[in-house]
Formats: C-alpha cells, sequence, structure tokens
C-alpha cells in the first residue's frame, strides 16, 4: 500500500473528493498515485472502490444540503453535477426518494422557489 496514502484521514479524503470533483482519476492525479494504487488503498481502508466511496459520499453531502432547504439545482451544481437530473437520479437511486422530499432541517417548512 502507498504510504503516502497511510497518513490520510477520512475528512480530508472528503476535502479531497470535493477538489478532484468527485473524479477517481481527478483524485488519483491529487494524490500523485496510479487509479490501481488508489483503488487498492481504498479497498484495504475503506472496503470499497473509490467510486463506490465517492458516490456514496457525495450523496451524503447532497442530502446535507438539501436538509438545509437548497434547491437542488443548486445542490446539484455545489456536488459538480452536470445536470440536476443526474443528481436527482443518484439520489432518488441511494435513498429512495427524489431530493426534493427531504425534510429541511429543525422542522423548516420548504419554501416554494421558482428559478426563472
Amino acid at each position: 500500500m502507498n504510504t503516502r496514502l497511510k497518513y490520510v484521514e477520512e475528512e480530508e479524503w472528503l476535502i479531497l473528493a470535493q477538489q478532484a470533483e468527485w473524479s477517481v482519476n481527478r483524485l488519483a492525479k491529487l494524490c500523485k498515485v496510479s487509479v490501481r494504487g488508489l483503488e487498492l488503498h481504498f479497498f484495504a481502508k475503506f472496503g470499497r472502490t473509490p467510486k463506490k466511496w465517492l458516490v456514496k459520499q457525495r450523496l451524503k453531502q447532497g442530502a446535507k444540503l438539501m436538509h438545509d432547504d437548497l434547491l437542488v439545482k443548486e445542490v446539484s451544481s455545489q456536488l459538480a453535477y452536470k445536470q440536476p437530473n443526474h443528481f436527482s437520479r443518484d439520489f432518488k437511486k441511494h435513498y429512495g426518494h427524489c431530493p426534493t422530499q427531504t425534510e429541511p432541517i429543525q422542522g423548516k417548512a420548504r419554501k416554494l422557489r421558482f428559478l426563472v
């Protein structure tokens, strides 16, 4: 296993993932390792491939942002999705409901907002 990767904590992985725009190839480049080296490290540390880890973490971030009462368009943009419907599709597949059905934190009423 690459010693460079051994000392990266999970919180740091999240920051790196965001900087890499949730891309395995970009993440490997940021870490100055091969994609295969990154895969071996992730499987040993997290028990899954970097792609699966990135998808799960990205959707967790999306759920947090949806709890903050942001629009799907805003969340998908912050998470580097090319299209809002791609975020919605992945969110629904993972959580079993549309992102717009996510309840805001502290019971705030969801605002109905329209983009013009």
